[in-house]
Formats: structure tokens, sequence, C-alpha cells
């Protein structure tokens, strides 16, 4: 489980996703120098996307598919931030993004929380016994419950 939220407030390292904020992308996993050597400069480029606005929370699986949240639902690349498609949620704000050790996928947003359980194309509300649905920061445990 890899779990990346509030990217506004967090240092990130380059190696960890290829997308950080609005277009820009980070494309050195490990930079070296001019001699060879790890800790070269790390180049940022602008990629092609996701659209929308700022990104409030990022999420990678196993498999290396990187899950953006935006104001504007969520969008997933299966190639380091290349290209970008809608993942669901259209037209709500997701504030923070985990994968549970079983792939499911769950989003916080300001309407509370919602799962996925097959990469995003489908999602349910999982609110039950919630009752502050104006989520800002979740984490899958390993055991099979939500934090």
């Amino acid at each position: 489980m890899k779990i990346i939220n509030k990217i506004g407030q967090l240092s990130l390292t380059c190696g960890l996703l290829a997308i950080l904020l609005g277009n820009f992308g980070c494309k050195h996993q490990n930079p070296v120098d001019s001699n060879g050597n790890n800790g070269g400069e790390i180049t940022w480029q602008q990629t092609n996307g996701p659209s929308g606005g700022r990104i409030d929370a990022l999420v990678i699986d196993d498999s290396g598919q990187i899950y953006a949240g935006s104001q504007f639902g969520v969008f997933y690349s299966t190639n380091y931030g290349e290209n970008w498609q809608k993942a669901g949620l259209t037209d709500t704000p997701v504030q923070a993004l985990a994968i549970d050790s079983n792939g499911n996928i769950f989003a916080g947003t300001t309407e509370g929380i919602y799962r996925s359980t097959n990469a995003g194309t489908n999602w349910e509300a999982v609110n039950s016994g919630l009752t502050e649905k104006n989520v800002n920061s979740i984490a899958a445990h390993p055991d099979e419950f939500i934090l």
C-alpha cells in the first residue's frame, strides 16, 4: 500500500511519482550528476495532465498505475503521467486517496468516502456510521479497515 496525500504540503522525492502539481511531472527516477553519482539535478517538465486544476491526492497501486484526486474527481495514468483518463467521481472534489491490500481504492471527498473495487471504473459510497462527510485524509490499514 502506498499513500500520498495533500500534495501541496508534502516534500516528495522524484522517484515516487510522475506528477506533482497541475501539469508538471518529474522525469528522472534516480537522477545522476555528470559524474554518474546519484543526487544530480532533478528536472521537471510539463506533462499532459490531469487537467482541471489542483491535485489534492495521489496514490500508486502495485502495478504502478497512478491515481490523482482533484476537484473534478479521480484521474489515472498507466504510463507514469504521460497521459491521463477520468476514473470516476466526476465533479466530486476528491481530497484524499488510499489503496488497501486487496487493491480497493478509497476516495475521501466533501461528500464522504467512496470505494472502487475495479480500478476506478465504478464507485460506491461507504458512509455507514460516518458523521462528518467532509473527509480530508484517509488511510487503508493492512488488516482491512479504513482510518
